[in-house]
């Protein structure tokens, strides 16, 4: 059973089509299936023969990351001086008259 986060996927290994990837998603799969394929030769030849006679293959693109949204869309949480400087850009203009203010603090 294959997981995805905490939520368990079921995965009937009789099914051709587990998840439903989209052609170009199957593609590069095979693409980066292979690229590590080939990887795995090019480590045994350079434990055995070492790094003189050893190409590196060509590792595919777009990255395998593009796969998982979860990992690729996450930004950084803000925090400290990076989080003061977004909320400086990111606050409105039109500050009410009876809010009240925090006077420039230096840290």
């Amino acid at each position: 059973m294959a997981t995805s986060g905490s939520t368990p996927v079921p995965f009937d290994a009789q099914t051709p089509v587990g998840y439903p990837w989209s052609d170009e998603d199957r593609k590069l799969i095979g693409q980066h299936r292979q690229y590590h394929m080939e990887m795995m030769a090019v480590l045994d030849e350079l434990e055995h023969l070492g790094p003189e006679y050893v190409k590196l293959p060509q590792k595919p693109r777009p990255d395998i990351k593009k796969l998982f949204p979860a990992v690729s869309t996450l930004k950084p949480l803000l925090s400290g001086q990076e989080l003061h400087l977004y909320l400086c850009q990111h606050l409105t203009e039109d500050i009410p008259e009876d809010a009240f203010l925090v006077p420039n603090v230096n840290i």
